[in-house]
């Protein structure tokens, strides 16, 4: 990869984190679909979308790792420019954090469905 910015980077990031976004409205949308009890005709949409942005947040995570790497064989970067990227890192890490526990909540919620049908 080419010589790569901090201002690159970050612009990476906010991508990703927009993604994460994404991801974490359509967890919601799922959820609520289980928790009304929609069969696979509304849930297939959700989960195909939500296949398409998983597949996004990979490719542009990859895209990350490749420019840290190229900035940590190049120059040093600033203090100013460290702190830059660990806010952007922190607000990423938050983001994941609540699309995890909202797919938790998720799967939780189908085992529960699911005890329920294998009783009757």
């Amino acid at each position: 990869m080419d010589q790569v910015s901090v201002h690159q980077l970050l612009e990476s990031y906010e991508r990703l984190r927009a993604l994460y976004e994404r991801l974490a409205v359509i967890t919601g949308e799922v959820f609520s679909l289980i928790q009304a009890g929609s069969g696979t005709a509304e849930l297939s949409p959700k989960l195909k979308e939500n296949a398409e942005v998983a597949e996004s947040i990979s490719k542009e995570s990859h895209e990350i790792a490749a420019m840290k790497q190229a900035i940590a064989d190049g120059s040093a970067i600033s203090a100013i420019e460290r702190g830059m990227l660990k806010n952007s890192e922190q607000s990423l890490s938050d983001v994941v954090g609540r699309v995890m526990d909202m797919e938790n909540k998720s799967r939780e919620l189908i085992m529960k469905q699911g005890m329920k049908i294998n009783r009757r």
